[in-house]
């Protein structure tokens, strides 16, 4: 079966269209994953710095029973 010129414009039309439509649906798929990293990034970040103050915290009353005569390494 042989294409006549104006069914293959047509079909090279459609082929291109799909393939913007393709790309501006991955185009808005990057842009979306790239505001769920940023924001799990913040996220990390917050956890980050939430951690380093407990290891602090704990730093310190480890050195509070220390100082009342405890030991923490005891259970």
């Amino acid at each position: 079966m042989e294409l006549t010129v104006e069914e293959l414009e047509q079909k090279l039309d459609q082929q291109t269209q799909d393939y913007h439509f393709d790309m501006r649906n991955k185009q808005m798929e990057i842009v979306m994953l790239q505001a769920r990293y940023d924001d799990l990034e913040r996220e990390n970040k917050e956890l980050r710095k939430h951690q380093l103050e407990l290891v602090m915290e704990n730093g310190e009353l480890k050195d509070m029973v220390l100082d009342l005569g405890g030991d923490y390494t005891k259970q």
